[in-house]
């Protein structure tokens, strides 16, 4: 049997100034979902260019903010995509952070579509 803890890429690490007054979900964005949303970052990308809605959007034509309001727009219609997003996301909790995922899972999920498409956008706005 094939542990797949082996086969896992250790997370990228980010530097972060944590301080003991910061929040719980303050905590866990950096320590956690900053991480794997970098580790998993070109997973994302892929899935979001190949959605079948969004692939023949050019999105290089608009603004940056204006095509992060349409993608936020987007996202928050598409259950499917924001879905497939999330899952990619959670898939690489720990049991612990499952559980603090699954005790503020509407906030944690709104950080994580937030996330998404800020590094998304930041591949296609690169100077």
């Amino acid at each position: 049997m094939i542990n797949n803890l082996d086969m896992a890429k250790p997370r990228p690490i980010v530097a972060v100034q944590l301080s003991k007054s910061d929040k719980p979900l303050a905590v866990f964005m950096h320590t956690t979902l900053r991480p794997v949303l970098k580790q998993q970052h070109n997973t994302i990308c892929t899935v979001i260019r190949n959605d079948r809605h969004l692939k023949n959007t050019d999105f290089s034509v608009e603004t940056e903010a204006r095509n992060a309001v349409y993608l936020k727009t987007f996202m928050q219609k598409n259950t499917e995509l924001r879905s497939v997003l999330i899952g990619t996301i959670i898939g690489s909790f720990t049991a612990e952070e499952l559980e603090f995922y699954l005790q503020n899972q509407k906030e944690v999920n709104r950080r994580i579509v937030e996330m998404i498409i800020t590094r998304f956008l930041s591949t296609l706005y690169v100077p």
